[in-house]
């Protein structure tokens, strides 16, 4: 018998644990194995390429989404300076980079990337 679960839209941890069932009756339950839905993994090896005095291309990589992971639906680029609110910018689920531009000159800024699922924000 096949069972379906919704999808979660928070974190939830489920346990499951199957036998079979035939004419001669129940088989033995397997081990009980436990999953938790959560938020992403956060993208790693963000770097920075086709740096100018106002914009900079950012990439990133995402590991392999491991049992328990939902679909990543996008990815979140926040940057900021010293100087100004934070700007977030969204990225489509197909894309890993994003040019920034109008950034000002000589002037550092923090750069994160997250990503995101309907659970929530790595």
């Amino acid at each position: 018998k096949t069972v379906g679960l919704t999808v979660p839209t928070s974190r939830e941890t489920y346990n499951f644990w199957i036998a079979a069932i035939s004419d001669a009756g129940m088989g033995e339950f397997s081990e009980r194995v436990w999953i938790t839905y959560d938020v992403p993994e956060a993208p790693d090896s963000v770097s920075f390429s086709n740096i100018t005095c106002n914009s900079i291309t950012v990439q990133w990589s995402i590991t392999e989404q491991f049992i328990g992971r939902l679909p990543h639906t996008g990815y979140t680029v926040r940057y900021q300076s010293e100087e100004s609110e934070s700007i977030s910018l969204n990225v489509s689920n197909q894309n890993r980079q994003i040019v920034i531009s109008n950034l000002d000159v000589n002037t550092v800024y923090t750069i994160e990337v997250s990503a995101n699922n309907i659970i929530g924000e790595s």
